[in-house]
């Protein structure tokens, strides 16, 4: 071989080298097809030039990943950046990742490594929606940056599983004239993080909220819930070292067993997995049930009661997301620990429970909020409050409508589990609607009711009942000065309603009219209902001797007739 071929056969060499990944400045390139390997030069097209299959990821290269992609062997982007798109993935379960030289890295996809290192004055942003999994090491050097970002309620998920050194920083978004239980996912932080704003925690002991903390640098503990209160939208960072591991706190039940704690990590957990140590499913004995601010925008409390029926109230999930505080009730002094185990990247969203066959759920909605409640049946519960299956009510806001069942000892329950089903079985229930306008409640689970009683709704302020099996809406008026309805859930035939009656009073159907005659000639209060319950007509303090009430031909009417001295007439009927 001559030594000009040579020579160009040495070029020829050189420059397809360079294009498979050795000896070239750094490109834009993207991934291009899944589940393909980081290593080879298929994954790749060069931006610039829409080339495929001619280079492999180099450390200085600015790499989008917008595919799952299987990385085989250890790599560093050093003075390079790493875009990890929504639609992808990097996969490795022994490789390591490694940022260094001032690197920038960004996550709105899905991370899965063994060991993480950001070195020398890198970064690595966690995006809202975004999933890191780091199996080994994780380490932060002081000179670089890892930040979560969390938007609308959306939150960048981390879980460590092995040693974790170095900080990081989490935003949370505080917003004005709500209250948020929230609690700190790294050690370290202080209260400081709330500065100009109003921070306190819940008093067990004494069954009420502590003064509120004014010192900057109270520290904020681990599993330890706050509320916090702001007059201003903000975003506010915890900064500090991500926990990891297994994380306890104690629970006291010497006052109200009111207890406000908070899920510890920069990932959920899901409390279906609580345990002491590392033993999932165990409950510690007097808890059960969690409670927290419904995020959806019922302005009630999400409650979730979990079993083998699990319940959901208001969105209630066993998936409790990073920074949230929450609330349990216990009825003895114990502790409650949390471990690796129970963290998820879930959004809970998926998590919410169906409504068993054994219950019914019930739904009120008005002045923009809602609140929901549940009844439901089980040979283990009793008539007072079983901690398996009970659900105490836990006031919201103060302009949000309320649904619940008192029992004996004067309690409100969101979920009222009973023993027993027979006919005849009535359970009141309370509905308060602190605004006026009107409302409307929904039911659901009373066509698929396992048990065979018919299931009817009283309007005990009306005499209205309805057939939950045919009818599963019922609206009615609401008053800020008597905002309290009560209602009563009968488990009976029709023949089991009782009906009223004076028979000096009567209500007949005229043409497009209701008349009403009264042989004692008394006054009293008139309200025409339509059959779901919304209020047509109203008088009051008026003489009943004859009365003509005009309505709409060809629709069926519920007339309700309270006397001056205070007889009761209640009727149902056709309008020709």
């Amino acid at each position: 071989m001559n030594n000009r071929l040579l020579i160009l056969l040495t070029i020829v060499t050189l420059v397809l080298s360079g294009y498979a990944g050795y000896s070239r400045t750094g490109q834009a390139i993207r991934t291009t097809g899944d589940n393909l390997n980081w290593e080879s030069a298929s994954t790749w097209i060069v931006i610039q030039t829409g080339q495929t299959g001619l280079v492999t990821p180099q450390p200085d290269d600015t790499i989008y990943v917008a595919h799952k992609v299987l990385l085989n062997q250890d790599f560093e982007l050093s003075a390079g950046q790493l875009f990890i798109e929504t639609t992808g993935s990097i996969t490795s379960a022994t490789s390591s990742l490694v940022l260094s030289n001032r690197s920038e890295g960004q996550c709105s996809g899905c991370l899965t490594i063994s060991d993480f290192k950001l070195l020398t004055q890198s970064s690595f942003q966690l995006m809202s929606a975004g999933k890191v999994t780091i199996n080994g090491n994780f380490l932060v050097a002081d000179d670089c940056s890892y930040f979560i970002q969390n938007q609308h309620g959306v939150y960048g998920s981390l879980i460590t599983n092995g040693s974790v050194q170095g900080n990081i920083s989490e935003e949370v978004n505080v917003e004005a004239n709500i209250t948020r239980l929230v609690s700190s996912p790294v050690n370290g932080a202080e209260s400081g993080v709330f500065l100009n704003m109003y921070l306190r925690n819940y008093n067990e002991q004494n069954a009420n909220w502590g003064e509120y903390i004014v010192p900057t640098t109270s520290p904020l503990n681990p599993m330890q819930g706050y509320e916090v209160l702001s007059l201003y939208n903000d975003v506010r960072e915890f900064a500090g070292t991500p926990l990891s591991g297994e994380q306890r706190i104690d629970i006291t039940a010497s006052g109200d067993g009111w207890n406000l704690i908070g899920n510890p990590y920069p990932s959920s957990i899901n409390w279906n997995l609580l345990g002491s140590g590392n033993d999932a499913g165990m409950y510690p004995q007097g808890v059960n049930t969690i409670y927290y601010k419904d995020d959806s925008g019922s302005g009630n409390y999400s409650i979730f009661c979990p079993g083998d029926e699990p319940i959901s109230i208001n969105s209630g999930s066993p998936v409790i997301k990073p920074m949230q505080g929450f609330f349990i009730k216990a009825d003895n002094h114990s502790n409650i620990s949390v471990t690796n185990e129970m963290r998820t990247h879930s959004t809970g969203n998926e998590s919410i429970a169906q409504l068993p066959f054994s219950a019914i759920g019930f739904r009120v909605e008005g002045n923009n909020y809602s609140d929901e409640a549940v009844i439901r049946f089980n040979p283990d519960a009793s008539e007072k409050f079983d901690v398996p299956f009970d659900a105490y009510k836990l006031q919201g806001l103060e302009t949000a409508p309320g649904i619940f069942f008192p029992i004996e000892d004067g309690s409100k329950l969101s979920l009222n589990t009973l023993g027993d089903i027979s006919s005849g079985l009535v359970v009141p229930f309370q509905v308060t609607t602190p605004y006026q306008g009107s409302s409307i409640l929904k039911i659901k689970g009373a066509t698929e009711f396992q048990y065979r009683y018919p299931v009817y709704l009283e309007d005990v302020s009306t005499g209205v009942y309805i057939d939950l099996r045919s009818q599963s809406e019922y609206s009615f008026e609401s008053s800020i000065e008597n905002p309290t309805h009560l209602f009563r859930l009968h488990f009976s035939s029709p023949g089991g309603i009782p009906e009223v009656e004076d028979q000096s009073i009567k209500v007949i159907s005229g043409e497009a009219s209701i008349l009403i005659s009264d042989t004692e000639a008394r006054s009293g209060n008139v309200e025409v209902f339509s059959v779901d319950g919304k209020r047509l007509y109203s008088l009051e303090n008026t003489s009943l001797q004859t009365l003509t009430i005009p309505v709409a031909s060809g629709m069926v009417y519920i007339t309700r007739i309270i006397t001056n001295t205070g007889k009761v007439k209640t009727c149902k009927l056709f309008c020709r």
